[in-house]
């Protein structure tokens, strides 16, 4: 795989040489670097830097992005009421064809809460609105994690092997 170490140092070094607009660029790639290494506490820092220097050089697309990875930040050390508030901004900031990332990310909080229909309306919503490939299969794969909560291996089965298929 991918040496994440070596590509965490070299876009340290230029988040110092860089400055001005393309700081919030590397920011976020950084930020994405430590949420993959899970060094979750330094990424959460980061990507905040990322998000704030992002909205300000009007990339607001990128911003998403980055509000999106820390809403994974906060999801991995359990504070789950702060991730939501991360998805929901990202759903704000993110462009039309990539809304069904966040919301996703919505209904996977939203059932790691123990509120199972809400994730069901969210899913569904998801599945309704968006049609891509790559959305339907990730809809498919968090209906199967939400199908196994509820106990439901059969469906959980039957799920699992939709995402893998397409």
């Amino acid at each position: 795989g991918p040496d994440l170490t070596a590509a965490g140092q070299i876009l340290e070094r230029g988040i110092v040489q860089l400055g001005g607009t393309a700081q919030g660029h590397v920011l976020l790639r950084y930020g994405t670097v430590l949420l993959l290494q899970g060094r979750y506490h330094e990424a959460i820092i980061t990507l905040q830097d990322a998000r704030d220097a992002l909205k300000s050089e009007g990339d607001l697309n990128r911003a998403g992005s980055a509000s999106q990875s820390l809403g994974f930040c906060y999801a991995n050390i359990g504070l789950l009421q702060q991730a939501e508030s991360c998805f929901y901004e990202a759903k704000e900031l993110l462009g039309n064809d990539e809304q069904w990332r966040p919301e996703l990310a919505l209904a996977v909080a939203a059932e790691r809460r123990g509120r199972y229909d809400e994730a069901l309306q969210i899913l569904a919503t998801v599945e309704r609105r968006f049609t891509s490939a790559e959305s339907r299969m990730y809809a498919r794969s968090v209906r199967a994690n939400l199908t196994a909560s509820l106990h439901d291996w059969p469906q959980t089965a039957t799920l699992e092997q939709e995402a893998m298929e397409r």
